[in-house]
C-alpha cells in the first residue's frame, strides 16, 4: 500500500446517501419493426410529389435503427469488460433493525443501524454470525439481521468519481440479486469506483451494487480525500486511488446537521479547546472544512497532553448514534482514526 504524503491534494466529500431501486424517468428508444411500415403506398399520391419527403424518411428510420444496434453492441461490450473483471459473491447480513455488535469476549464494540450491510465472515452457531465490523471482527445475533448473497470485485479500481446531480446505474441481470436487470437511482454527491470504461459508460462499484452508468454528470476525485457517507456513518480515506481507512464516524443531529458538499480543509490545528454554546471540549486533531465544522476525535482517552479527554465510548461511533446524540456539526472519530488522517490530510 503506497503511502506517500508529497504534493497531496484534499478534498473532502461529505453526502447522504440513500439508494432507490427503480422509478427513475428513462427514454426508451423505440424502434420501428420495418421500414414497409413507413413507405406505404399512402404516402404517394398518382404523381408521385410526397415521393422525396417519403424517402428522406426511410432515410431516417434507417439511421434511427443502425442507432439502436450501436447501442445494441455498446451494451455488448460492457458486458465483455466487466467479464474480464474478477468477480466473486460474497455473503452479507442486513440488519432488520438496530442491531448491537460484540467482539469476540462479548464486549460492545459498536451499533448498526437499520438496513446497514456488512460483509459475513461466517455462521459462528444458531445464533451467531461473524461479521466485518469496517476494520475489525464483530459477532451479531442471527435474528437481528437477514442474510444473503451480492457480488464483489476484487480488481483494483483506478479512479474514483462523484455526482454532480441525481444519475443512474445500470445492473446486469447477472448481477443483480433479484436474476433481472435493476436500474438504481442515486443522488447527488454519491461516489463511485471505477475498475473500466469504454467510451460512453464507466463500470463501476457503489456500496453492493456493481453496474455501468453513463458518463455525465460525474467528475473525478484525485489525490488524496475523505468521503464522509452520513446514511451509513461512515468515514473513508482515500489515496491515489487505495482506500487507506474506513471507519465508523458520529455526524451532526438533526437541529445541527453536518453540511453536505465538496470542501477543502482550510485550517488544521492540534491540542486545543473547541469552545460553542454550553460546551468547552479538548481535541487532539481538528480539520476544519466548512464553516468551523471539522473532522475531529471524540473517543474517550487518556493522552500526555492533558490526561483523560473525550466524550464518546468507542461502541458509539456508527450505527444511530448521530439521531439521538449527534454533533454539532462536526464529524466525530474514533482517536486512532483520525490520527490516520493526520498522516495523509493537508490544508487546501
Amino acid at each position: 500500500m503506497n503511502r506517500a504524503t508529497s504534493k497531496i491534494l484534499l478534498s473532502l466529500l461529505i453526502g447522504g446517501i440513500t439508494l432507490g431501486s427503480t422509478g427513475c424517468n428513462l427514454d426508451k428508444i423505440s424502434t420501428i419493426s420495418s421500414i414497409e411500415e413507413i413507405v406505404s403506398d399512402d404516402t404517394f399520391d398518382e404523381t408521385g410529389a410526397h415521393q422525396a419527403d417519403s424517402t428522406e424518411n426511410v432515410v431516417t428510420d434507417v439511421e434511427s435503427e443502425e442507432q439502436v444496434e450501436s447501442e445494441v453492441v455498446e451494451d455488448n461490450r460492457i458486458d465483455d469488460i466487466i467479464g474480464k473483471l474478477n468477480i466473486t459473491s460474497i455473503d452479507i447480513v442486513t440488519t432488520n433493525l438496530r442491531t448491537l455488535v460484540v467482539n469476540s469476549e462479548g464486549g460492545v464494540i459498536g451499533y448498526l443501524g437499520k438496513g446497514v450491510s456488512m460483509k459475513s465472515l461466517g455462521q459462528v452457531d444458531s445464533n451467531t454470525v461473524k461479521i466485518q465490523y469496517y476494520d475489525q471482527e464483530g459477532y451479531v445475533d442471527v435474528s437481528f439481521v437477514t442474510q444473503s448473497t451480492v457480488f464483489d470485485v476484487t480488481s483494483n479500481f483506478n479512479k474514483v468519481l462523484y455526482s454532480t446531480s441525481d444519475v443512474t446505474m445500470t445492473v446486469p441481470s447477472y448481477l443483480s440479486n433479484t436474476g433481472a436487470e435493476e436500474i438504481v437511482c442515486l443522488p447527488y454527491h454519491e461516489v463511485f469506483e471505477v475498475f473500466d470504461e469504454n467510451d460512453s459508460y464507466y463500470v463501476v462499484r457503489n456500496n453492493n451494487h456493481i453496474g455501468y452508468m453513463s458518463k455525465d454528470n460525474l467528475e473525478e476525485l484525485t489525490g488524496t480525500f475523505v468521503v464522509v457517507d452520513i446514511s451509513d456513518q461512515n468515514l473513508k480515506l482515500y489515496s491515489d486511488n487505495q482506500i487507506i481507512l474506513n471507519t465508523p464516524v458520529v455526524t451532526g443531529k438533526e437541529t445541527t446537521p453536518t453540511h453536505e458538499g465538496l470542501f477543502a480543509v482550510y485550517s488544521i490545528s492540534h491540542n486545543r479547546y473547541l469552545t460553542g454554546p454550553g460546551y468547552k471540549s479538548w481535541v487532539d486533531y481538528f480539520f476544519a472544512f466548512n464553516d468551523g465544522e471539522g473532522l475531529h476525535d471524540a473517543e474517550y482517552h487518556t493522552c500526555d497532553a492533558i490526561g483523560d479527554h473525550g466524550w464518546r465510548n468507542a461502541r458509539d461511533f456508527g450505527g444511530e448514534t448521530y439521531i439521538r446524540s449527534g454533533s454539532h456539526g462536526c464529524v466525530n472519530m474514533l482517536h486512532d482514526a483520525v490520527s490516520v488522517v493526520d498522516q495523509y490530510v493537508y490544508m487546501d
